[in-house]
């Protein structure tokens, strides 16, 4: 074992001269990351993405599901390109990159929803760029996240609880 640890020792110390001696490596080895680190931060400084198309697919056809996809298209990173009748139409819109998402509104979305339970909405995502199925992922998680606070206040105003 104390061969081997030496061994190691001797091969390590003498890649590590070989280093210190190669000015090229040591410029790359200190000053890399920074040019790295530098470089990358502003390529994303200025990523703001605008009218991303996206399908619906609205299983539900109810005024609440349209209102969420009115909701979709409002916001600044999503476009909704059209509404699909299933799944399989959404995909080829995906494959094709005529749409870079999709968004499966389930049937009885609105009754589960008026009913107090959770109604969970799907997204499929084209993530060959990962930044822009990131911004549609964010957008559509805001929507949803306000459009269920609306009616969780609805729902306790109802009750006669006031925001006072």
């Amino acid at each position: 074992m104390n061969a081997l640890y030496k061994g190691t020792a001797a091969v390590f110390k003498r890649e590590l001269n070989l280093i210190r001696a190669d000015r090229y490596i040591m410029t790359i080895i200190l000053l890399a990351p920074f040019f790295y680190a530098f470089f990358l931060g502003t390529i994303f400084q200025n990523k703001l993405e605008h009218d991303v198309p996206v399908v619906i697919i609205d299983m539900d056809n109810s005024p609440m599901s349209r209102e969420l996809a009115r909701k979709l298209d409002a916001t600044q990173v999503i476009k909704v390109s059209e509404v699909v009748p299933d799944f399989a139409t959404a995909q080829d819109r995906i494959y094709s990159t005529a749409a870079y998402g999709a968004v499966l509104i389930p049937a009885n979305y609105e009754a589960s929803f008026k009913a107090g339970h959770g109604a969970s909405l799907k997204v499929y995502l084209n993530s060959c760029r990962f930044l822009i199925s990131n911004d549609i992922n964010k957008s559509v998680n805001n929507v949803a996240l306000s459009m269920g606070s609306q009616t969780r206040l609805q729902y306790f105003e109802t009750k006669g609880n006031s925001l006072q």
